[in-house]
């Protein structure tokens, strides 16, 4: 793959690196080989970059590294390529959904597979190029397994969720601490009509409140949207989808927020012409499409 900037002012772009992922471990010929995801599901990655206040940009490949379970990688601005770190599959296999970089230099992010258990890390890496495995999913009883992608709150404590597992075995709510201490906060399907399979990236507002996306579940079984409130650790269904041609289902990706609070996101399927919609909730009223 390459990794382009883009000056949105000029409209243009310039390569700054490619990146050869290397072979595949054999291990992992289907990095969403556990999943509940329908087969138009299971090669979606998010990969996004993230970049330092010096411009170097921080990265992952699924795949790669001396022993093909992928790395993390630092791009410079002049493009130049180092690898960060290579998993081995011990602490983890196919960094899944990107990085998160906090105040120290230090980056996080979650593993697909491997670990202690083999159902996934969540991890950090120095900027010497450390790696320490902060938790290894399946580790207790009823534990959440296939982390996704992380957030950081402002007391840095890392927020995420994992598609299967929990008591319900519908996916889980997580919390991690600096110390490496790891909380589930909420197990989906816990009640009447709750979500189940939580798969985007969590988004949070001023007050510490958690928003994010099923893809199943909900009253009619087509996804849902909810939101979580950590200070007292109740999950509430804003919206079940209910598909069709007059809504969408199935949410894939997380959701982002405006100023006003307004929360936008996108389906994979349904609506008018049966291939996904772009909604937006207003929390004090309904969903628009």
């Amino acid at each position: 793959g390459a990794a382009r900037a883009v000056d949105d002012g000029d409209n243009c772009a310039s390569v700054l690196g490619s990146i050869d992922e290397g072979p595949r471990p054999p291990s992992l010929t289907n990095p969403a080989q556990n999943s509940r995801l329908s087969p138009q599901f299971e090669c979606a990655c998010s990969v996004d970059l993230v970049t330092d206040r010096t411009g170097n940009f921080y990265g992952i490949t699924l795949f790669g590294g001396p022993k093909g379970d992928g790395t993390v990688f630092k791009l410079s601005r002049t493009g130049r390529v180092t690898v960060r770190y290579s998993f081995d599959g011990a602490h983890g296999s196919a960094p899944w959904g990107g990085l998160v970089l906090g105040k120290a230099g230090n980056l996080y992010g979650t593993t697909r597979s491997g670990g202690a258990y083999g159902d996934g890390t969540v991890f950090k890496v120095s900027p010497t190029g450390t790696e320490t495995v902060l938790y290894s999913g399946g580790s207790t009883p009823n534990d959440g397994l296939l982390p996704l992608r992380l957030v950081m709150g402002s007391a840095g404590n890392l927020y995420g969720v994992t598609e299967l597992g929990g008591v319900n075995q519908d996916g889980t709510l997580f919390k991690i601490r600096p110390s490496g201490k790891m909380t589930t906060l909420y197990s989906f399907g816990s009640t009447a009509n709750d979500g189940d399979t939580p798969e985007g990236i969590l988004v949070g507002n001023e007050t510490g409140d958690l928003f994010g996306t099923t893809i199943n579940g909900g009253q009619d079984g087509d996804g849902t949207v909810f939101e979580f409130d950590p200070r007292n650790d109740i999950e509430t269904v804003l919206y079940s989808f209910v598909g069709g041609t007059s809504d969408g289902e199935h949410p894939l990706a997380g959701l982002v927020m405006d100023g006003a609070g307004n929360l936008f996101g996108t389906t994979s399927s349904g609506g008018a012409h049966g291939d996904g919609t772009v909604f937006e909730i207003k929390l004090a009223t309904s969903l628009t499409r």
